[in-house]
């Protein structure tokens, strides 16, 4: 996947990350989720 946003506030030095979210409803439950090839670029 990949997007972008021109939005001026977005356009600043500041963190990335990746977050999980499973339903409180959901099941099964405990689940085990992986994130893997994670990468950031600058765009230049």
């Amino acid at each position: 996947m990949s997007t972008t946003d021109s939005t001026a506030a977005l356009q600043a030095a500041g963190n990335v990350g990746l977050k999980a979210y499973l339903s409180g409803t959901a099941s099964p439950s405990p689940v085990t989720v992986k994130f893997a090839n994670y990468g950031v670029v600058a765009v230049p």
